[in-house]
């Protein structure tokens, strides 16, 4: 795609991105120059955010995102799913709880990292090897971690799919698709 002139799609998800960059988690970065957006590699740290309590934002979204009303996989585990500090100034966003997200998450001062694959996909396992070395990273930083997937893909307006229909000027017409009875895809126009 480097080669080819970029399509509606990625010009807007780099916008996206970019905005996201500037907009969330009290730091802003360097605009990237090439698609997909390289990881942020300069941060500047902001004026200290007011705080939040910890369980206010999680009940908030809870709610907000529906996580007991949404069917999920037995092991998506929505919700809080590590504890952290009793209060959040600083929140870390990615799509996934990997290693690179954690350490990128504790490197910039994060006291939650909201992601949408949460860290026990693979179920109840021991806590040795790579979940040792997760747990143990976001534990020792005192970083929480509230994990949002099926509630977060479904939800009518911040969810992946009412966003990228959104961004790409789709007109939502209806939902395509379903797990357990609930709709999950958007279709329009």
């Amino acid at each position: 795609l480097r080669h080819a002139k970029k399509s509606k799609f990625e010009r807007v998800f780099h916008k996206s991105v970019i905005r996201w960059q500037q907009q969330s988690c009290g730091f802003s970065t360097i605009k990237p120059r090439s698609f997909p957006p390289a990881f942020p590699t300069q941060v500047e740290s902001s004026p200290k955010p007011a705080a939040i309590e910890l369980s206010v934002l999680c009940e908030h979204l809870d709610t907000f995102l529906r996580v007991d009303e949404v069917p999920d996989y037995p092991n998506a585990f929505n919700g809080l799913q590590v504890t952290g500090p009793t209060s959040v100034r600083r929140i870390a966003v990615a799509v996934d709880a990997v290693q690179v997200t954690i350490d990128a998450a504790v490197e910039r001062g994060a006291d939650l990292l909201l992601v949408h694959h949460g860290l026990f996909w693979d179920g109840n396992q021991p806590v040795t090897g790579r979940r040792y070395r997760r747990l143990k990273a976001l534990l020792d930083a005192g970083v929480a971690v509230y994990g949002a997937h099926l509630p977060l893909d479904a939800h009518p307006e911040v969810g992946n799919n009412a966003v990228l229909a959104r961004e790409l000027g789709v007109e939502p017409r209806g939902t395509f698709g379903d797990h357990k009875g609930y709709p999950l895809g958007s279709w329009g126009e």
